[in-house]
């Protein structure tokens, strides 16, 4: 495995340790650099093995070292620096002796893609909202499942310093304010996948527009959708539940009406990864307080799941999120409980205020979840 500054696998010492397995044939690890961003990695107790750039590597990466051992030391550091933007180098350990039961000339050590991009110290990786996204990425990208590929994006941003770092600075990648930009996250993350694929995302991509800003908004686009038949909502019955759409000002009437949904409950397979998943606080009014996106979907209408979460400190406590960018565990896709208040108000630009739709003594579901019907969401490759 390889980390910046740390170690890098390699062949141990024969007369104090038993070798490692091998790398499996055809896996690889990738690094990402930017032009002039370097890193320091570590050979440990690496004297059977010769480390090489793959033609072209060079023109791509330049590398400095490995340097002998000294002092005692059972590592050789070497030095990786990005050179020239969207080129890709293979980094290579290869057995400089037979070593049994492998043979010499063998990849020892995984080997390490290096991809380099034109930004240096990106905090956002490999996804670039498809202004800088790499060749090599965006390939990767449009051979997997459109709901993979989402996914795969949301995991890329969970192992950079996005996912990792400060919440307020990681959510203004993905949301031109910085604040409430857990939905925001969502709707950059297919935003990324649709630029890969060259068309138009089913959501913006960023800024305070994209329609999964905040769970209302999400909910409204989702209403929207079903209606045009690019959506199902589940565990959620009735309209808009402040009467409103953020594109342009209240509903009318009838067209609040329209959007209405009839409560569809989760069942075994209704809901997939990559869906969007719009989360109760579990109190009184039952306030809609998180957006996040499924990353393994319920078996069944009472199941645990797991979703993928942008700025998971908002993500319902005891569920597990960990960084800013991270994973969390529900247990149950069909908990509820009984409203017991309908104070929960919402006032427009011209001051109107408008009441929940939720009903006193409705029972109310904690998830609720928007499954795109969306034909290009629905692609398996």
């Amino acid at each position: 495995m390889v980390k910046p500054g740390r170690g890098f696998a390699s062949a141990e010492d024969q007369s104090t340790h038993s070798p490692p397995t091998p790398a499996p044939p055809g896996s690889r690890d990738i690094l990402t650099l930017g032009v002039g961003e370097t890193v320091e990695l570590d050979l440990v107790q690496g004297q059977d093995i010769d480390i090489t750039l793959v033609p072209p590597g060079e023109q791509a990466v330049d590398l400095t070292g490995p340097l002998p051992a000294s002092n005692g030391a059972v590592y050789r550091r070497f030095k990786l620096t990005g050179k020239k933007a969207n080129e890709t180098a293979v980094l290579r350990g290869i057995l400089n002796r037979d070593l049994a039961p492998w043979p010499k000339g063998g990849d020892f050590i995984r080997p390490l893609e290096i991809r380099v991009y034109g930004e240096k110290n990106s905090g956002n990786r490999q996804s670039l909202g498809g202004i800088n996204m790499h060749p090599k990425f965006m390939e990767e990208l449009k051979k997997l499942p459109w709901r993979d590929a989402v996914l795969r994006v949301a995991v890329d941003q969970m192992q950079g310093k996005n996912g990792t770092g400060s919440g307020d600075e990681s959510g203004k990648t993905y949301d031109s304010s910085g604040a409430s930009w857990c939905g925001s996250f969502v709707a950059w993350c297919y935003g990324v996948v649709a630029a890969a694929h060259g068309i138009k995302s089913p959501m913006a991509m960023n800024g305070v527009y994209n329609e999964l800003r905040s769970g209302i908004q999400a909910l409204d686009w989702g209403l929207k959708r079903q209606a045009q038949g690019q959506c199902t909502v589940y565990n959620y019955e009735g309209g808009p539940r402040y009467g409103q759409h953020f594109g342009g000002g209240a509903f009318s009437g009838d067209e609040a009406k329209s959007f209405a949904t009839r409560l569809n409950k989760v069942a075994a397979g209704s809901i997939a990864r990559g869906d969007v998943v719009l989360v109760r606080a579990e109190d009184h009014h039952g306030e809609f307080n998180h957006v996040c996106m499924v990353y393994e979907p319920p078996k069944g209408p009472t199941d645990p799941f797991v979703v993928m979460n942008g700025n998971a400190g908002d993500a319902p406590p005891g569920d597990g999120a960990g960084g800013p960018i991270s994973l969390s565990y529900p247990k149950n896709a069909g908990q509820t409980w009984v409203l017991t208040n309908d104070k929960a108000k919402w006032t427009d630009k011209k001051g109107n205020e408008h009441t929940s739709s939720d009903a006193v003594g409705s029972t109310i579901y904690r998830y609720v979840f928007l499954h795109l019907d969306w034909p290009e969401a629905n692609k398996t490759t």
